[in-house]
């Protein structure tokens, strides 16, 4: 698993100081851990957020709608601080019901993150685990 977080890095080129968001859509706390400790080594901060489906499946059932149409305010400026990204990807993004209206909230604050990671072409690394 060492090589394989080092390869990562290695992928993403962080550098000391640096502010690294990781996004986490994977679930693998292993894999994650691994990244996060590769980053810190070489003195990068990670920015974990976790969107698996798990995590994203329970956060939509549970949250309040208002909380939810406020959820990428604080991330917003995550998003405009991170020097570069790291995504850890199972491919199983397909996995939620669609129909309820905390989905479309989850989803609009998404879309609007990711307005701001394509207005700076925030450089990326995708990687599936």
């Amino acid at each position: 698993m060492q090589w394989l977080s080092w390869r990562i890095y290695q992928g993403v080129r962080a550098d000391e100081g640096e502010l690294v968001l990781v996004l986490d859509q994977a679930g693998r706390d292993d894999v994650l851990r691994e990244v996060v400790a590769a980053l810190s080594v070489v003195g990068a901060t990670p920015l974990v957020d976790f969107d698996d489906v798990q995590t994203v499946s329970r956060l939509i059932a549970l949250a309040d709608p208002a909380a939810l149409s406020r959820f990428d305010a604080h991330r917003q400026d995550w998003w405009q601080r991170c020097a570069r990204q790291i995504v850890l990807s199972d491919g199983t993004r397909d996995m939620l019901d669609l129909s309820s209206e905390n989905v479309r909230l989850w989803q609009a604050a998404r879309e609007r993150l990711s307005q701001i990671e394509q207005a700076r072409s925030l450089p990326t690394l995708i990687v599936a685990t």
